[in-house]
């Protein structure tokens, strides 16, 4: 069986590297407004765990077919830990409130990392307990809480990815720039104003922050995107092409 690993192993990164390649390059052809770091984070993030449970599955079968047991070996063990991993940062990456998604999506976020931890706890807690008589049932529990991270990590991702969706730009007027109390160094939040006056607030970058500190009462543009999944997300720009500004912003994912 470690032969078979070895093999399986390198077609996996063969793979996925010609996929990498190829979808990049089909993305930064036809699709101009995507960036490269995004492009990039999205394919390694989708491929490689598709491709694992893939290969994983063309291993059972392979035994199958040469009349072994099946279910006497675990097969290998990368496309687990492979799962994990690209879920863990999808999830990361796809912060609804970093990118000020509209809609429950937030809540959707903080029930499904809050509930997987209190689970995640309490199998730890108790596996060794439970080892023998609910092994099945832990396990099965395990594979439901990566699989959630990853579908909900991977909608949220390609809805940035893959979205080709009109870019909306209007100018509002900054009423406040703050730094709340608890938050992490990189939270920067920035109410705006219409001309009815209605306020929303919205976490942007540095950048913007400062300019907008610097400019209350003052123009700022507000960018609206409708997402690949009718999904959609908004954001800060300022004047210009440096970070923060509206003219990389109309480049740029």
């Amino acid at each position: 069986m470690g032969s078979e690993t070895i093999n399986i192993s390198k077609v996996y990164l063969a793979l996925n590297a010609i996929v990498i390649v190829a979808g990049g390059y089909l993305f930064l052809d036809v699709h101009q407004t995507v960036s490269l770091g995004t492009i990039i984070s999205f394919w390694l993030c989708i491929v490689p765990p598709f491709a694992a449970l893939g290969l994983y599955i063309l291993s059972i079968i392979k035994r199958y077919a040469l009349g072994l047991d099946a279910a006497s070996e675990q097969g290998p063990r990368f496309p687990k830990v492979i799962f994990i991993i690209s879920s863990a940062f999808m999830m990361w990456y796809v912060n609804p409130f970093v990118r000020n998604v509209e809609g429950q999506w937030g809540n959707f976020y903080i029930a499904l990392i809050f509930g997987g931890v209190v689970i995640l706890v309490a199998i730890v807690g108790t596996y060794q307990k439970w080892n023998k008589t609910f092994r099945k049932l832990l396990v099965g529990v395990c594979f439901v809480i990566v699989g959630s991270f990853f579908l909900f990590a991977t909608l949220l991702s390609a809805n940035f990815v893959i979205d080709t969706s009109e870019l909306y730009i209007t100018q509002q007027i900054v009423v406040r720039a703050e730094r709340r109390f608890g938050d992490p160094m990189d939270s920067f939040y920035v109410t705006i104003a219409d001309d009815n006056g209605n306020r929303i607030i919205l976490r942007t970058t540095s950048t913007v922050y400062r300019h907008s500190r610097e400019n209350l009462d003052g123009p700022i543009y507000y960018v609206r995107r409708n997402g690949a999944f009718n999904i959609p997300y908004r954001r800060l720009a300022v004047i210009g092409d440096g970070p923060g500004g509206i003219d990389r912003l109309r480049g740029h994912r």
